[in-house]
């Protein structure tokens, strides 16, 4: 019982390792790029169950299979269907954790911390990230503008 419980426990992180690797790099794709990747993905095997629900700017997936805890990603459009936000939510707090960890300490985005809740990208990136709440935070694609401000907000 015990081997089965480490199995799940470890199929549920690797499941959000993917979904995380996957989720933050599609700010600044077009909105049927995100859509078919989704479709895709949850096609791809019966085991997972997806709900997508498609609006004029915004595509809101949840996601629970047999290895993962449910999840709900949100995706924000602008005026050009080129993805400007991210909206993550877990269904748990260490999960949360977890996936915020695996943003924060990814190479590639060098974020900075603001303040304990916000987070602002290394240069080229133009993100910010804000933690909502314990099991919810947002990456948003910030103007060149809106990036310096909060640049300078992080150097104190």
């Amino acid at each position: 019982m015990q081997m089965l419980m480490k199995r799940t426990a470890l199929l549920i992180i690797l499941s959000l390792i993917f979904l995380n690797s996957y989720s933050q790099d599609f700010i600044n794709y077009k909105f049927n790029q995100v859509k078919n990747h989704f479709y895709s993905y949850c096609s791809a095997s019966t085991g997972n169950n997806c709900s997508i629900i498609e609006k004029k700017d915004t595509l809101e997936i949840s996601i629970t299979n047999a290895s993962t805890l449910p999840l709900s990603l949100e995706y924000y459009f602008n005026k050009k269907g080129r993805c400007i936000e991210i909206v993550t939510k877990l269904s748990c707090d260490s999960c949360s954790e977890k996936f915020l960890h695996d943003w924060l300490y990814s190479k590639k985005t060098n974020w900075h911390a603001i303040d304990s809740k916000s987070y602002i990208s290394g240069m080229g990136k133009n993100l910010y990230l804000n933690i909502i709440s314990s099991r919810s935070f947002s990456v948003k694609r910030l103007s060149p503008r809106e990036f310096v401000l909060l640049r300078n907000k992080a150097r104190g």
